[in-house]
C-alpha cells in the first residue's frame, strides 16, 4: 500500500575461483555493497538493509573480528540502515554469544563513528580554555564533566596501562567478553509478555495458518 515503509536489501556474495566456494566478505564484496548501498540511499532514497556480520573464518578468531569490524564501520558509514547477521562467522552457518557481544562493541564503534563531529564553540569549550590559567587542568572544570561521558567505553577492548592490564589477570577480548556473557546470564531476568500480547500473538498464529495453509 502507499506509504508503506520499506527497504531494499543489499546482500552481495563473491566467489573463490581458486577452490568454487563462496567468501564473504571479501575486500572487493565490501568495495560492492558500499557502491550498491550509496546508490540507492542516495539516488533512490530508499533505506537499505544489508549485513554487518559475516566471516569467512571457521572459528571465533582475529580474522572473524577484523572481518565484521571492517563490515560495520565501512557500511554504516555508506550510509546503510540496517546491519544484521551479526553474532555468526563461517559464513552465517555458526552462532556464537561471544562474538554477539563483541559485535555489540564493533557496533557501537562504527555508529560512534557514523554520528560525525559536532563542532561548536561549547563543544570545542572555547570559553573554558579562555579562562585556565597557567597551571591549570581541564580534568576538573565543567565542561569536561558535562561531555567527559560521551567517551565510548567498549566492554571486551583493553584500554589501561600494562601493568593495571596485568594485575587485573591480562585479559584479552575473548576473556573479556566470557565475563560479560556470564554477567547476562546470570543477571538477565527477561520480563514476560502480558496476558494481552500473548493473546494478540496466537490471534496473528490462527490468522496466518487460515490464510496460508488453504
Amino acid at each position: 500500500q502507499p506509504g508503506t515503509p520499506t527497504f531494499i536489501g543489499s546482500l552481495h556474495l563473491t566467489l573463490n575461483m581458486r577452490n568454487m566456494s563462496t567468501t564473504s566478505p571479501t575486500v572487493e564484496l565490501m568495495r560492492s555493497m558500499m557502491l550498491s548501498t550509496q546508490v540507492i540511499e542516495r539516488g533512490y532514497r530508499i533505506p537499505v538493509r544489508t549485513m554487518g556480520g559475516s566471516s569467512n573464518s571457521h572459528s571465533l578468531d582475529a580474522q572473524a573480528i577484523a572481518e565484521e569490524a571492517m563490515l560495520s564501520v565501512l557500511l554504516g558509514s555508506a550510509g546503510a540502515a540496517l546491519l544484521d547477521n551479526y553474532g555468526t562467522y563461517d559464513i552465517w552457518h555458526t552462532a556464537s554469544p561471544l562474538q554477539m557481544i563483541i559485535d555489540n562493541d564493533l557496533i557501537a564503534m562504527a555508529k560512534n563513528l557514523r554520528g560525525g563531529v559536532e563542532l561548536d564553540l561549547d563543544r570545542i569549550g572555547y570559553e573554558t580554555i579562555c579562562n585556565l590559567r597557567p597551571g591549570g587542568a581541564f580534568l576538573d572544570t565543567d565542561h569536561t564533566l558535562e561531555y567527559y561521558s560521551e567517551i565510548l567505553a567498549p566492554k571486551t577492548f583493553v584500554y589501561k596501562p600494562y601493568e593495571t592490564w596485568a594485575k587485573e589477570g591480562q585479559k584479552n577480548m575473548m576473556e573479556l567478553a566470557r565475563e560479560e556473557y556470564e554477567r547476562i546470564i546470570t543477571a538477565h531476568k527477561p520480563s514476560p509478555l502480558s496476558p494481552e500480547v500473548l493473546a494478540e500473538m496466537k490471534n496473528i498464529l490462527k490468522r496466518a495458518d487460515a490464510e496460508y495453509t488453504r
